[in-house]
């Protein structure tokens, strides 16, 4: 999912998960990336995360969580809060996948035309 500007656009370009069938196809997409856009990467762990009342967390809940957060956050900040978020959601109820969350954020370093990524290493909790 891309956040710009606090508009959030989910990325739906691709093909199967990576590695699941040798024959699968690929689709490739372009995006320019602008200093502050971020990027959330997150596994099907995260939204189908269900709670001891069998509720997932799904997309738009995933969505909402992110529409509250600070644009001005740091990439690690963002998955910590993705992830306190998540457990929280579950309670006492296990994950019934990996939950796995990555962030990373386009910063403006002051040379025209030059961008540093910002990107927190992926956060994993495995069942």
């Amino acid at each position: 999912m891309l956040v710009r500007r606090g508009e959030r656009r989910l990325l739906e370009t691709g093909g199967l998960l990576l590695g699941v069938a040798p024959e699968a196809i690929y689709e490739e997409g372009v995006l320019a990336l602008e200093a502050g856009d971020r990027l959330v990467l997150y596994t099907d762990g995260v939204t189908e995360a269900a709670n001891a009342r069998g509720e997932m967390v799904g997309e738009e809940r995933l969505y909402g969580w992110l529409d509250e957060m600070d644009l001005a956050l740091d990439s690690k900040a963002v998955v910590e809060s993705v992830l306190d978020r998540v457990r929280g959601f579950l309670g006492d109820a296990e994950a019934g996948d990996d939950i796995t969350v990555a962030a990373l954020r386009v910063l403006e370093d002051g040379v025209p035309h030059s961008r540093r990524l910002e990107a927190a290493s992926p956060a994993t909790r495995s069942t």
